[in-house]
């Protein structure tokens, strides 16, 4: 059950960061719990609106961030998973 999340690891760790800070106001551990609640979200192949709500709103709750900010972390966690 934990190999998925150790890959996940490993993966992320081993490829070069192709955005830079000036680029992103988002930190990598933002980034990386976004994109692991993404992967859960799609695990059973059916990302709903609500678990897009739920993971929007968690995401805000502990990182702090505007709707804005919740949407661009949302779509760039998309785009690296």
């Amino acid at each position: 059950m934990l190999d998925p999340l150790r890959q996940f690891i490993r993966d992320r760790r081993s490829v070069e960061v192709r955005v830079t800070p000036a680029e992103s106001p988002h930190d990598e551990i933002q980034l990386a719990a976004t994109a692991l609640l993404l992967d859960l979200a799609y695990a059973d192949g059916d990302f709903t609106p609500p678990e897009r709500a739920h993971i929007e709103a968690a995401v805000s709750r502990h990182f702090n961030l505007d709707v804005p900010g919740v949407r661009g972390l949302l779509e760039l966690a998309e785009a690296r998973r």
